[in-house]
């Protein structure tokens, strides 16, 4: 009889842990996701759009406070996101300046540790039943 119950509670913690581990797999492939769709460069609506069904993901699953980062992200991506072509006050077009380049490749970077800092909600996790 006690090999019985230890079997099943065997059963029952390997699901558990199996669950758990599923969880934080989702969130961690959501959260690598969106570093990817801001690396990829996106115009600020298409990079908006998949950020927010990420975030309308996060939300979901439970990471309330990750989803709404995610969306603050999002609208900094989106003021961040200038044409590669600078119109000038005498209505001439140029380039962006080597500076002005890296100043907006330096700016991405912040928004992809940005992502990366996100923390999932561990109550949802863990207790996966809520």
């Amino acid at each position: 009889m006690i090999e019985i119950v230890q079997l099943i509670l065997s059963i029952v913690t390997g699901i558990y842990s199996g669950i758990i581990v599923a969880k934080y797999s989702e969130f961690r492939s959501l959260r690598e996701e969106s570093s990817r769709i801001l690396q990829k460069g996106l115009p600020a609506k298409e990079c908006d759009f998949e950020l927010g069904l990420i975030s309308n993901s996060l939300k979901q699953l439970g990471h309330i406070e990750s989803a709404e980062q995610l969306s603050e992200i999002a609208n900094d991506y989106a003021k961040l996101a200038k044409p590669k072509e600078i119109i000038v006050e005498d209505g001439s077009v140029r380039l962006p300046t080597t500076k002005e380049t890296i100043k907006m490749t330096n700016e991405n970077n912040q928004l992809r540790l940005r992502v990366s800092n996100l923390k999932p909600a561990w109550l949802y996790i863990i207790f996966p039943i809520l």
